[in-house]
């Protein structure tokens, strides 16, 4: 895991944020009773730009809740002509 960064806000902000687009975004709400440092997370999870919202009593949940709608994100944006799924 990395640390938060120190660095010039400014600094590679262009590149930062083509790497971090919107339909890749997601937000996470862990429960109480969640142990991250024992990979015990419990709470729900929503991705930002379509909605889809799921619960999770596992790392491994969460994991697969994040994969699945990216797949489809990206089979979504291959499907449209003149964008790439890199994107």
């Amino acid at each position: 895991m990395t640390e938060p960064s120190r660095r010039d806000p400014t600094i590679g902000r262009a590149t930062d944020e083509a790497q971090l687009a919107a339909r890749r975004a997601f937000v996470v709400q862990l429960r109480a009773g969640s142990e991250p440092a024992q990979r015990r997370l419990l709470g729900r999870v929503e991705h930002v730009s379509s909605g889809q919202a799921a619960t999770f009593e596992s790392l491994d949940e969460l994991l697969a809740f994040i994969g699945r709608v990216l797949t489809e994100v990206d089979e979504r944006r291959q499907d449209r002509p003149g964008t790439s799924a890199a994107c």
